[in-house]
């Protein structure tokens, strides 16, 4: 029994003596930067041991260790190079680590949100002067579809709006016939047809025909509002359809482009244009020559285009711009078909002297003056000296040309 009991004794002696040997301490440390500030996120790894530990929002970290011994701790972060330190503890201890966070200069990105991918969006609540919170309002843009733009196509261009009509009376686009639900397309008679944001029509409400309309070469965007977001343009019950021309390359203060078409029936179509930005103006100017023999006998035609738009920009708040455009054509009219004349021949002409010539001259002084938040003008100023002279006979096509003077 007293051996046991001093078997026992010596025992719990030992084990004393190895807790003495085996005394814990606390490390307690803080992870900066170059300007002093804590750092989170910091991988702490103490070598040899199972000891990780990631510092907190304040960049602190805490960890038990033997006392007596001699530490190699890694301190690591996304942003930062890797440090490694030495440390001989043998007591509580509280360290402080500078990191050196590392930077790259990265390149600029630039991301753009492509809204039309389709080439078709709608008017925003506000835009250039307008107020378009209703539903109804397409903008086409013409620089995403694929049509025929040297023949003036409206087909083509003005396909994906819904409910229109379109008519095509001429060999070339030279008239615009395009009709709302239920309206008649017969030169868009029903809309109130724009471009840049003034009337193009000889009477904007009392006889809004289009006997001009914009080469699709020039332009840029057709916006097309219908609904009571139209009101504000007038009475007429189609609504609106408004041109924007392009604008200058921004870029290079000149740039010169041309295109040119060949097609059936001798069509041809040329059309320069000359533009850019020089300090604060920017310009849009071009030059167009159309003609053709038509499908139909005595169907010809031929037109020229001139026109220059330019945009000065006085400064952050206000921007003057100065539209000129001129159209000339004189086309010929085959005149019209009973059942019987185009059954034997769709291709033949009964009259003779049926022609139709028009000049249009528009000009237009636009102001544009944005203060902050609170206020915006949109002024435009705009005059159209225009003619249109017709030689035809419009009676029934059966009836034969007299051949005098009509």
């Amino acid at each position: 029994m007293k051996k046991i009991n001093f078997i026992v004794i010596v025992f719990l002696f030992c084990c004393s003596f190895g807790m003495q040997g085996q005394e814990r301490i606390s490390l307690t440390g803080k992870v900066l930067d170059q300007n002093q500030k804590s750092i989170s996120d910091v991988l702490v790894h103490i070598l040899n041991t199972d000891d990780v530990l990631v510092t907190n929002t304040e960049g602190e970290f805490f960890v038990v260790l033997n006392a007596k011994d001699s530490y190699s701790i890694t301190f690591k972060h996304l942003n930062s190079e890797l440090l490694s330190k030495e440390y001989s503890l043998d007591r509580d201890t509280s360290i402080q680590v500078e990191l050196t966070m590392a930077s790259t200069n990265l390149p600029a990105v630039l991301v753009k949100s492509d809204a039309d991918a389709f080439g078709i969006r709608q008017l925003r609540s506000v835009e250039a002067g307008g107020i378009y919170e209703g539903k109804k309002s397409e903008v086409i843009d013409l620089e995403k579809l694929i049509a025929n733009k040297a023949g003036n196509n409206a087909r083509q261009a003005f396909a994906k709006i819904p409910s229109l009509n379109i008519w095509e009376s001429d060999n070339a686009g030279l008239q615009l016939d395009i009709g709302g639900r239920g309206l008649s397309p017969r030169r868009s008679s029903n809309f109130n047809t724009r471009q840049n944001g003034y009337d193009i029509s000889a009477d904007a409400l009392g006889y809004p025909e289009s006997y001009y309309t914009p080469s699709l070469q020039a332009v840029k965007q057709i916006e097309i509002v219908r609904g009571a977001g139209a009101l504000q343009y007038g009475s007429q019950f189609g609504g609106l359809v408004n041109f924007k021309i392009k604008e200058g390359n921004k870029e290079k203060p000149f740039s010169l482009d041309t295109e040119n078409s060949y097609g059936a029936f001798n069509f041809l179509n040329s059309f320069t244009s000359a533009h850019g930005q020089v300090g604060k103006l920017n310009y849009y100017t071009y030059f167009q020559y159309k003609r053709g023999d038509g499908w139909r006998e005595n169907s010809g035609f031929e037109q020229y285009g001139a026109a220059g738009y330019f945009n000065f920009k006085v400064n952050n708040k206000l921007q003057l711009g100065l539209d000129l455009t001129y159209s000339h054509y004189l086309s010929q009219q085959p005149g019209g078909h009973t059942d019987e004349s185009f059954a034997l021949d769709p291709q033949s002409s009964n009259r003779e002297r049926n022609w139709f010539r028009v000049n249009w001259n528009l000009a237009a002084f636009i102001v544009e003056y944005n203060n902050a938040k609170r206020i915006k003008i949109f002024s435009r100023t705009f005059g159209l000296a225009a003619q249109r002279t017709s030689l035809g006979l419009l009676e029934t096509p059966d009836l034969p040309d007299p051949l005098s003077n009509r």
